[in-house]
């Protein structure tokens, strides 16, 4: 949610950052195990939403408008252009953001979100939206920044650390913004590389379990926060210029 007041379309478009949750479907393709199956779900291409085949509980095909749908064929470029630029782009201009991934065990909520990828282009949208953050970072003049990173596990009801695995069960504190962790812990990266150790390293700490679907399945919910802050720059003569020129 924005706490801000919510920004205009012709300010921030259509996608993601225009200030109301958007919902994405990837419908992934059948796995080496699965086999040459026939589709029980397809992208619906007239309106963009998808179309569920097989129902035993309902007579005719099942539609659901969404607002974009990606098919087995889709790219992770396709994915972070329409899902996780909007909401950096937001972000880098005071917005609240938030990805969440929904589905069952196998649907390929980890390959969406977390593959670290062999290639740029297998990479998931943490590790683009980490190096997008720093790039952003990194060409903007104006004002310095400060980047806090902190990864919760939400299991059997309770709040765990998982950057300070010594630290469980906390309390949430109501805030201003909703609410908090109370005692959780941030920590200051600098670079996307030191962004996404902390992120592998946090992920060790959480609960999983072997199921028919996943041999290895997070049994809890994790929540990655980062916060960022600027600040206006002090500008020498020389870069007052060159800011001025672009």
């Amino acid at each position: 949610n924005c706490r801000r007041p919510r920004p205009t379309p012709s300010a921030m478009g259509s996608g993601p950052g225009d200030g109301r949750v958007h919902v994405y479907a990837r419908i992934r393709p059948p796995s080496s195990k699965e086999g040459p199956v026939p589709p029980a779900v397809r992208v619906d291409d007239e309106t963009a939403g998808v179309v569920v085949l097989e129902d035993k509980h309902a007579r005719e095909p099942r539609r659901f408008r969404v607002d974009g749908a990606f098919g087995p064929a889709s790219s992770q470029d396709e994915v972070y252009d329409a899902v996780g630029q909007p909401i950096l782009d937001a972000a880098m201009e005071g917005y609240n953001g938030c990805v969440l991934a929904y589905g069952q065990t196998g649907s390929g909520k980890t390959h969406t979100l977390l593959n670290p990828g062999d290639t740029v282009a297998s990479s998931g949208l943490v590790p683009r939206l980490a190096a997008g953050l720093f790039f952003a970072i990194e060409r903007d003049l104006r004002y310095t920044y400060a980047v806090r990173v902190s990864f919760l596990q939400i299991y059997n009801e309770q709040v765990d650390d998982l950057l300070k695995p010594s630290s469980t069960n906390l309390k949430l504190r109501p805030t201003a913004a909703g609410a908090e962790a109370d005692g959780a812990s941030q920590q200051t990266v600098k670079s996307p590389h030191a962004l996404m150790q902390l992120f592998n390293a946090g992920r060790k700490n959480l609960i999983y379990a072997e199921t028919k679907m996943n041999k290895s399945s997070s049994r809890s919910h994790a929540v990655f926060q980062l916060v960022i802050e600027r600040r206006t720059r002090v500008l020498s003569e020389a870069e007052a210029a060159a800011t001025a020129a672009a």
